[in-house]
């Protein structure tokens, strides 16, 4: 519901217990961002949600509303904010997984970076994969769905080991559409640069993943 519109200003993840099934978890969900909107002003349908951590446990739901002025309050840009959110998101992972890489399009100077978790462990230890990438390129929801899908195919669907998978797999990208590149709304030149970056950043998560889930 939230992404129907291809917008967002924000990612609320929460980790520990899972909050995935049925209409009480749906409901969690709902009070988990009309708590961050209470707390930051970001309107609570622009906010994606994603879940990970023991499945089978009740949510403490009120925990979190509690929390949520002091999560919003941490909120910042450098490249420790970035680390602590990687670190928040751990379950079975051993560290904060995060990489970010730079490239042009034109003469323009674009970035994209992302946080994740999860790893390539059999069962019992399968770990949810979430991956959150930010970009500042300019370009269309439609294009920017359209990179994320066919990259995500080449990428995180193939990293499988016993072809199971957790419910709360997810990707999601984000473009603030501030690096001042002509907008790439088709299947042009510019685009297919973007794409190049796009996949190589989620062909770095997948050997990530991967190399955490072999070691001990």
């Amino acid at each position: 519901r939230h992404i129907r519109y291809e917008y967002a200003q924000g990612v609320l993840i929460t980790s520990g217990i899972a909050n995935t099934f049925g209409e009480v978890a749906r409901e969690n969900a709902l009070r988990l961002c009309k708590a961050v909107e209470r707390a930051s002003g970001l309107a609570k349908d622009e906010l994606v949600v994603c879940s990970t951590g023991l499945l089978g446990k009740p949510f403490p739901v009120a925990d979190f509303e509690g929390k949520a002025a002091v999560l919003c309050e941490g909120l910042g840009e450098s490249a420790a904010h970035s680390t602590l959110a990687a670190r928040a998101i751990m379950t079975t992972d051993k560290y904060p997984k995060e990489l970010a890489f730079s490239f042009y399009i034109g003469d323009i100077s674009c970035k994209i970076g992302a946080i994740f978790k999860g790893s390539t462990q059999v069962n019992p230890n399968l770990s949810t994969t979430i991956c959150v990438l930010t970009t500042n390129v300019n370009i269309t929801a439609k294009m920017l769905h359209k990179a994320l899908s066919s990259a995500v195919n080449d990428t995180l669907n193939m990293s499988a080991i016993d072809a199971s998978s957790s419910p709360n797999d997810m990707a999601v990208i984000l473009s603030s559409c501030t690096a001042g590149n002509y907008k790439i709304s088709q299947d042009d030149s510019e685009y297919k640069k973007f794409y190049h970056a796009l996949q190589q950043t989620l062909v770095a998560v997948c050997e990530r993943l991967v190399r955490s889930g072999t070691e001990s």
